[in-house]
């Protein structure tokens, strides 16, 4: 027996309730809260020596509008704030404070922007990549700015193209981690770790105008529940489904928001040993999880203070992914040790920083020194053996004599994965 399709209006109907449930707006608080967001100073840094580029969030997004509709018919290509700063304009308990240069306090790491590509053409990724250096140099009111936008100001690149995930990533260098991050999606199986990191706020160009608009702006939970989302939200809860299909189990996530004061429910607290196999099987080797880590604190960690309680929110943080880690089977005691001693450096690193030797505040130089120090600053083959000092000792030598002083460039390798 075959099944019947149900009617059109029945699709239709289903199809609408849906995006009921997933959609809301923002009330005026949260509107404002967006304003403030958006006229935050955002500061991207070089790595090799050149002048920061420093401007509003509206200014370089209100450019990226205009150029996207240069290149697009109608709204195939949506301008969205996602990631924490999101979760912030629709709750401001959102997160932990950490200070910035200008000395404020904000609860989120990056400013995620989202260009979501609605027209499904596979030609586009290249001029959107471009239109994204182009705002950059706009805003910077140095056009000649353009020629060096890759090689001199993004730390990260990433493309993936399958079947299934059809996406590519641009990140902005910031030396104090808050980094400005550009995704274009075409299509992506998992939009989201945990409800909380759900919500995506639309920006159309009355939203980024200077003032309040009187219409309300649309917001949703790809979660698929935008009140149950935003409950979560509000009571500080963990929640999620199949973690396995995120890309390293979202365990390094779940680990940052228990350190920022979120309570798992009993359902998300069973998952943690498929996050933590995830992470594994993603990351098999000592020299790939220290790379991932070590990416982890720069873009999550640098410049946080410390709690109440005087620990480092870093060190809080390695102390919960090792006592996760230790308990699921099959995990190498080679990484449990990784972490423990990368807990201990930190530590020791926060208390050399702080002039009464309570917990100080982290550099990015700082970051790299302990999490890749000298007894994880070597490469692991895939069986995990350390090579010895005297081997360890002539590679340095190598690379300095290969490398010298750091006056080269190097374009960001732009990571593909089909």
């Amino acid at each position: 027996m075959t099944m019947m399709s149900p009617p059109p209006a029945a699709a239709a109907a289903q199809q609408s309730s849906e995006a009921a449930m997933k959609n809301g707006f923002l009330t005026i608080e949260q509107d404002a809260r967006l304003h403030s967001v958006l006229d935050t100073v955002v500061s991207v840094d070089s790595q090799y020596g050149y002048a920061s580029v420093r401007f509003t969030l509206r200014e370089y997004l209100r450019a990226l509008r205009r150029r996207l509709n240069s290149v697009s018919d109608g709204d195939k290509l949506r301008l969205k704030l996602n990631g924490g700063a999101a979760a912030y304009v629709i709750h401001s308990g959102f997160g932990a404070g950490r200070e910035l240069g200008d000395c404020r306090s904000v609860a989120f790491n990056d400013f995620d922007v989202v260009i979501e590509d609605c027209g499904d053409e596979d030609g586009r990724w290249e001029a959107v990549r471009e239109l994204i250096f182009d705002c950059l140099a706009e805003v910077a009111v140095a056009p000649s700015l353009r020629s060096i936008v890759w090689d001199a100001y993004v730390s990260s690149m990433v493309r993936v193209w399958s079947d299934e995930d059809r996406w590519a990533l641009v990140c902005f260098t910031n030396a104090l981690g808050q980094n400005l991050e550009v995704k274009y999606v075409v299509r992506i199986k998992r939009q989201y770790q945990f409800s909380v990191d759900s919500f995506h706020i639309h920006l159309h160009e009355r939203t980024l105008a200077s003032a309040l608009s009187p219409l309300p702006t649309l917001v949703e939970s790809v979660y698929g529940n935008y009140e149950e989302a935003y409950t979560h939200l509000k009571q500080k809860l963990i929640v999620t489904h199949r973690p396995e299909e995120i890309r390293g189990g979202g365990l390094l996530r779940y680990c940052q928001l228990l350190v920022n004061g979120f309570t798992p429910v009993l359902s998300t607290r069973r998952c943690e040993p498929y996050m933590c196999v995830r992470f594994l099987i993603d990351y098999p080797t000592l020299d790939k999880q220290q790379r991932r880590l070590m990416d982890y604190i720069g873009r999550h960690f640098v410049g946080e203070a410390a709690h109440t309680s005087g620990l480092p929110p870093i060190c809080e943080w390695l102390c919960r992914l090792k006592s996760i880690m230790s308990v699921v089977p099959g995990t190498s005691p080679y990484t449990v040790n990784l972490v423990s001693e990368m807990a201990h450096a930190a530590c020791y690193v926060a208390a050399a920083n702080s002039p009464n030797g309570g917990a100080g505040r982290f550099s990015s130089n700082q970051v790299t020194t302990y999490a890749g120090g000298h007894r994880y600053q070597q490469q692991h083959q895939t069986t995990s053996l350390r090579p010895s000092p005297a081997n360890h000792t002539q590679q340095q030598q190598q690379q300095q004599q290969q490398h010298g002083a750091p006056q080269h460039r190097h374009r960001v390798p732009f990571r593909s994965v089909t």
